[in-house]
């Protein structure tokens, strides 16, 4: 136990950071046991209002007798709940918890560090508290992207590199030569403001020329993809519901349009962005390579509380014939996990059976799909020319 008198008769350097955080909390609790005892107990309300205002005078005049920057020193350790909790107990902490040094500077770039994306206005706010709030609140309910989320500027060369693969529902043909499927990292690409999509160059061994999918201060090479590509973004595709700009996105490959890719958040947790349809996969991150150890598949049995039994299945890596170890830390499992649902395409929202009316047409030769308030109208026409075309009768 550390008295008061003590705390203060000591210097920043000398004091030790466990007594001043025992202080604090020794001092959180009796205030809160204070405000219990009072509003439990049976007295006046006039003297229970003074008894709370003399014991927050005789908080305040003990948080002002300490130096601000131990105060700050001790309240950066704490994580945001703690802070939060901090705030409640009267206007002092209040005042000291909701200030950038208290730690919310060091908990915000700290978190940041781990997401790639995150709101301009959030990094823009002075208030860190807030840009913190705000943050969390724009990745927990936005599903669009932003432009400057999705563009690449040549000229100060920031923005987003997007990582590209073939779901296997492509077709052999596009898988054979997609470096992700031989084991190697994935395609990079750019969206550039005009419209236009570039390619990152790599190398004669097939690596690509960065490491990193987000770049700010490198200057790789860009060239055009084998095939010419544009995108531009529509707010209501084929059989889909409409969305804000930024949830759909149209590519035309080769002067044809390719089946819609819908916009999500990576489902890893790291504030990324999905771009899936039914035959390809972006993010705006590094996408986990393929796997090239076998996968097997076990089959157990398990009791619910009820007593039903039912089968439950298990995906396990097999290296050297084994097929792993237990005890693997709970994190890192979660993390593995999560990559797993960007590797196994059985885990993408966007199937053919959702957008089989876009691979139809496509696959039969259309040049764009339709859009719109019309789209249904359009397909319908197509898809009874096409029957009509080949003698079936619907």
């Amino acid at each position: 136990k550390v008295c008061c008198s003590q705390i203060k008769s000591l210097t920043p350097r000398r004091l030790k950071i466990q007594h001043l955080s025992s202080f604090l909390l020794l001092m959180t609790f009796e205030m809160r046991g204070k405000r219990f005892l009072q509003s439990s107990s049976e007295i006046p309300a006039t003297r229970a209002s003074k008894r709370v205002q003399n014991s927050s005078e005789k908080d305040s005049a003990v948080l002002s007798g300490l130096p601000t920057d131990v105060i700050y020193n001790v309240t950066s350790f704490l994580d945001v709940k703690s802070l939060l909790n901090m705030r409640v107990l009267n206007r002092s902490f209040r005042v000291i918890a909701s200030h950038n040094s208290a730690g919310w500077d060091s908990l915000c770039e700290t978190f940041w560090k781990t997401k790639v994306h995150v709101r301009p206005e959030a990094r823009n706010c002075t208030d860190r508290m807030a840009s913190y709030r705000l943050a969390v609140e724009d990745a927990r309910t936005r599903d669009h992207l932003l432009p400057e989320e999705l563009i690449y500027d040549i000229e100060t060369k920031t923005g987003t590199i997007w990582s590209f693969r073939f779901k296997e529902s492509a077709g052999e043909d596009w898988t054979e030569s997609d470096p992700w499927f031989n084991g190697l990292p994935c395609r990079k690409m750019v969206f550039l403001a005009n419209g236009r999509v570039k390619m990152i160059v790599q190398d004669e061994d097939g690596e690509p020329s960065i490491e990193l999918p987000r770049f700010n201060q490198m200057e790789p090479t860009l060239a055009d993809p084998p095939l010419d590509m544009s995108w531009r973004f529509l707010s209501r595709p084929l059989d889909m519901p409409t969305r804000p700009e930024g949830s759909y996105i149209r590519f035309s490959v080769g002067g044809r349009d390719v089946p819609t890719y819908c916009v999500h958040r990576s489902p890893t947790k790291n504030w990324g962005f999905v771009m899936e349809s039914c035959w390809g996969v972006y993010a705006s991150f590094e996408l986990p390579k393929k796997p090239t150890c076998p996968r097997r598949r076990i089959l157990r049995r398990a009791q619910d509380a009820t007593g039903n039994w039912f089968n439950v299945e298990f995906n396990v890596e097999a290296e050297d014939g084994e097929l792993g170890s237990e005890d693997d830390d709970d994190a890192e499992e979660a993390i593995l996990n999560r990559s797993r649902l960007l590797i196994d395409d059985d885990s993408f929202a966007v199937t053919s059976g959702l957008q089989w009316k876009e691979a139809f047409l496509y696959n039969f030769g259309a040049r764009s799909l339709p859009e719109g308030d019309d789209a249904v109208a359009q397909f319908e026409r197509t898809y009874g020319a096409v029957l009509n075309r080949m003698n079936i009768v619907p």
